[in-house]
């Protein structure tokens, strides 16, 4: 008999490599990296971790911020196309001299262009809430960081197609006045007296191109239609007072203060102009004339004024003390009465709110046309003393809070 032998194995497991044992550990790979998933999961869950895309988009800019990038293009778009009207009307046959005040116009607003960094100073002197330490009162009083980065934006394009218009410039310009002046109104006070500056100062700078070149369009100038709803001016209690006061020494506040500057800097100016109309002649005098006229209207509107915001005014005096040598140069004196008095306005641009602060926006216009037609030379920043001090731009320290003092009187006579 022959015997047949089987070859096998001993047992039922498969042999190993065989398709079963690929299989299984398949399967125990995927448990395992599906558990590992489900506890990293947990873990996110449990410590709140948000995985985000590489990608952020930047926040976007605030009120303040905005309107300080706008207010340098649109000057620097203006500025440009000043210069190229200049350039042709210098180049034509029939040239005659007035391209230097398109020159004169490109070159202050790119100086104002370049009063818009990116950070500012309250007008008061003291810092912002959360600006650098090093910015502060003790390194004086400054409404500009000069140090501050300055933007340096592209300049867009302030027409579609084509070369631009005299016209058309001049529009563009009293447009810019306008939104400098409007825009003042919305954001924080270190950049709202600046705004309003510069939007006065471009105002004047578009009525003096218009003088020059009288076929072009009459400039609009800007008039806010801010209205405060009516108050009824009773009397405050002591704790109300003294919550309500934020100027030194607990007595009035801030906003009151610059009311009271703005009234009384009226009443020293009419008092200045009357004084020096017998002294002056010619076309000088018509002019002081109108300006004696003009500040006697401001005076009643000015008091209509704070006494619609529940603002207790200083009494008027019979007479103000006369700057040094008023006598001898009255004219040229009642132009710089005509600077100091501006602050006045500046100040409650900064310091202000509501109809108040619209107001003394709105009379920046007219002040920086008197400034330049009682010094003969345009304004760059009226109501705003920019002079150097160490590496700060600052403004006049007259007044620790209102700008412009109050002017003394000359007598001792009651008020009238």
């Amino acid at each position: 008999m022959t015997l047949s032998t089987v070859v096998g194995t001993t047992s039922g497991r498969p042999a190993k490599g065989t398709a079963g044992t690929k299989a299984g550990g398949r399967a125990g790979r995927f448990f395992r990296r599906t558990l590992l998933l489900l506890l990293a999961a947990a873990l996110v869950v449990s410590i709140g971790t948000v995985v985000t895309s590489l990608e952020t988009v930047p926040p976007p800019l605030s009120t303040t911020e905005q309107a300080r990038l706008d207010a340098g293009q649109r000057l620097l778009a203006v500025a440009g196309d000043l210069r190229h009207l200049a350039s042709v009307e210098g180049d034509s046959n029939n040239d005659d001299g007035a391209s230097a005040a398109l020159l004169a116009a490109a070159s202050m607003l790119e100086q104002q262009a370049g009063l818009f960094p990116l950070q500012t100073i309250w007008p008061s002197g003291a810092a912002a809430p959360d600006s650098d330490p090093g910015n502060g009162p003790g390194n004086g009083p400054g409404i500009l960081d000069a140090e501050a980065p300055s933007p340096t934006p592209t300049r867009p394009a302030s027409r579609e197609a084509g070369a631009p218009t005299l016209d058309g410039t001049l529009q563009r310009l009293a447009s810019t006045s306008r939104f400098l002046l409007s825009a003042s109104l919305e954001v924080d006070p270190g950049l709202a007296r600046l705004l309003a500056s510069v939007g006065a100062s471009a105002y004047n700078q578009t009525s003096l191109l218009h003088e020059a070149y009288p076929d072009t369009a009459q400039p609009i100038p800007w008039n806010s239609e801010v209205v405060d709803p009516p108050d009824e001016c009773g009397r405050p209690d002591a704790e109300d007072q003294e919550s309500q006061s934020s100027a030194p020494g607990g007595e009035l506040p801030a906003e009151a203060q610059a009311v009271s500057a703005v009234v009384v800097s009226e009443y020293q100016l009419a008092f200045l102009y009357q004084t020096a109309l017998p002294r002056i002649t010619g076309a000088h005098r018509e002019a002081a004339a109108e300006n004696y006229a003009a500040h006697r209207d401001l005076m009643e509107r000015w008091e209509e004024l704070a006494a619609d915001g529940c603002v207790d005014l200083p009494l008027r005096e019979p007479a103000y003390a006369l700057p040094e040598g008023f006598l001898d140069e009255p004219w040229r004196e009642l132009g710089e009465a005509e600077r100091e008095a501006a602050l006045a306005l500046g100040d409650l641009v900064a310091l202000g709110d509501g109809t108040l602060q619209a107001a003394a926006a709105s009379d920046l216009q007219r002040a920086a046309e008197r400034i330049a037609a009682t010094t003969g030379e345009a304004p760059l920043t009226p109501g705003l003393d920019l002079r150097a001090s160490g590496n700060a731009v600052s403004p006049s320290d007259t007044s620790e809070t209102a700008g412009a003092a109050s002017p003394a009187p000359a007598g001792k006579d009651g008020p009238r």
